[in-house]
């Protein structure tokens, strides 16, 4: 599976199970519910799958860079031992 996904010039990026202060993808996620929020809700799923698609469709790169430089920044912390596991980092 590896040597598939570097195939197609993708990168591998391993973390902790169960640490969302470490995986980029769970911060575009909060991205994603706090847009929906922020948009009148209906109580038609279909509606809101209309909806989540479009924001999803929207979203940019630049956004998950960032989440990957956040992401990025924070491990480098943790080696360093700025941080340690259990520190609220979101103060």
């Amino acid at each position: 599976m590896h040597r598939i996904i570097l195939t197609h010039c993708h990168k591998v990026l391993r973390t902790l199970p169960y640490n969302c202060q470490l995986n980029p993808i769970e911060l575009a996620w909060s991205d994603v519910k706090r847009m929906l929020r922020e948009q009148k809700m209906d109580q038609n799923l279909e509606v809101n799958i209309i909806r989540a698609k479009n924001i999803l469709e929207a979203y940019t790169s630049d956004s998950w860079k960032r989440h990957v430089g956040l992401v990025e920044k924070l491990e480098k912390m943790y080696w360093d031992g700025d941080l340690q596991f259990g520190d609220d980092i979101w103060r």
